[in-house]
């Protein structure tokens, strides 16, 4: 949707002028980024400090956030963007509840011709939203498939109501009759669509597989909640290229 886009849009811009006065000033810069207000605050203070989201608001900001991964990953021009902290708490919203993904501290620029290579002497993330491939000190290889795993994590956590991944892929697994009302938030007290409820979950599952090449491309997720259908192929994983910026 345009509002995510255009806040992507100007956070690029903005780490890209950061960059610049960070090198030519070197020390003793103080660096600010600065952001629209949002009144309603970020996602993990509704699911769990406020009063409960309607599914219709949740539904809308499932959409929201795909377009703006969508955008981030296909659609930013002659590079993509790797945001690396996918979460609750970075998941903004407006006066009308549009998504909009802040805090891009730990983002990365790659090439589409392969994958960006980062040396770190620790994992980098927030651990209950971290692809476990990433989570290791030293060498990381990050690829557009780490972002995916985090985002569904975020679905799962928006359907269920509390982050147990776990739990809700057990549920899939085992009442494949009655899932979607298992995983359903109590809180929604079965106020909810089930076909829509259906389609975040089947669509969180298969972002968070532990095989990465198992994970979807974002290229198809919004005709997917519109419309249901299959879902995209995964993107080819390159283990030979090192594309770094």
């Amino acid at each position: 949707m345009p509002v995510a886009r255009a806040l992507v849009r100007d956070v690029k811009k903005a780490l890209r002028r950061v960059s610049c006065s960070a090198e030519k000033l070197r020390r003793n810069v103080k660096l600010f980024l600065i952001y629209e207000l949002v009144p309603n605050g970020n996602l993990h203070e509704h699911l769990y400090d406020r009063e409960p989201l309607s599914w219709a608001k949740r539904y809308k900001i499932v959409k929201g956030l795909s377009s703006a991964l969508l955008y981030l990953h296909h659609q930013s021009g002659t590079c993509y963007i790797l945001h690396r902290d996918i979460k609750p708490s970075n998941i903004l919203l407006d006066n009308e509840f549009n998504a909009k993904l802040g805090d891009f501290g730990l983002s990365r620029v790659a090439q589409y011709s392969g994958q960006t290579s980062l040396q770190t002497t620790v994992a980098c993330g927030t651990d209950d939203y971290m692809d476990p491939l990433c989570k290791k000190d030293g060498h990381v290889k990050l690829r557009r498939s780490h972002d995916v795993y985090s985002f569904g994590i975020v679905l799962l956590e928006i359907a269920h109501g509390e982050n147990r991944p776990f739990e809700v892929r057990k549920l899939h697994t085992d009442r494949p009759e009655t899932f979607i009302d298992d995983v359903a938030d109590k809180k929604l007290v079965g106020k909810f669509d089930q076909t829509e409820m259906e389609r975040v979950i089947v669509l969180g599952l298969r972002c968070s597989e532990e095989d990465e090449n198992k994970r979807p491309s974002l290229t198809g997720v919004l005709q997917f909640l519109e419309n249901g259908g299959d879902l995209p192929p995964a993107i080819a994983v390159n283990h030979t290229q090192h594309d770094s910026t």
